[in-house]
């Protein structure tokens, strides 16, 4: 995994690179992006501090699982997050099944079922998703009510990465 701060689309500010197992590298991606990278809107309701980050910890937790468990592993390159003053940017290295579009990610197409490439590094996390601690990251993200700067994400794959990004962070 590795996180990245650009001032552009080229110049970087600065980056992390964490390794680990599956869950290690997503608790730590998600402390680091909220610690380092992502600025919260605070505000105050009588003495108590409220802290409103611009992706939601839900969305935030599910997108980067989702880039974790569907990437292709036999493929060497790491999962990149960047992130820019306005938006935040997920790649992961795979591939969208035979016929599929963007309008599969956009909530307007019946269920589907999950098909990630390594299933022996996914079953933990597609487990998960089953019994309900997990839902769909691009209606997570999507959603509307819970942020300062609401904005839909958009997917761009393109083979061999697919992204999500969400703008106006």
């Amino acid at each position: 995994m590795k996180i990245g701060f650009f001032r552009s689309e080229s110049d970087l500010a600065y980056h992390d690179t964490l390794y680990g197992d599956l869950f290690t590298q997503v608790a730590k991606t998600i402390d680091l992006v909220r610690t380092k990278y992502l600025k919260a809107a605070i505000t105050f309701q009588g003495i108590q501090r409220i802290e409103r980050y611009p992706v939601p910890d839900a969305a935030l937790r599910e997108a980067i699982l989702n880039a974790l468990v569907h990437r292709d592993h036999a493929v060497g390159a790491p999962v990149l997050i960047r992130v820019h003053e306005d938006r935040l940017r997920i790649w992961n290295p795979c591939v969208l099944p035979d016929g599929w579009t963007v309008k599969h990610f956009s909530g307007r197409t019946p269920r589907h079922r999950s098909t990630p490439p390594s299933p022996m590094f996914s079953s933990a996390p597609v487990k998960l998703k089953r019994e309900g601690v997990a839902s769909s990251a691009s209606s997570l993200l999507a959603r509307k009510r819970e942020h300062p700067n609401p904005s839909s994400p958009s997917m761009e794959p393109a083979s061999p990465w697919s992204s999500a990004t969400r703008r106006n962070i």
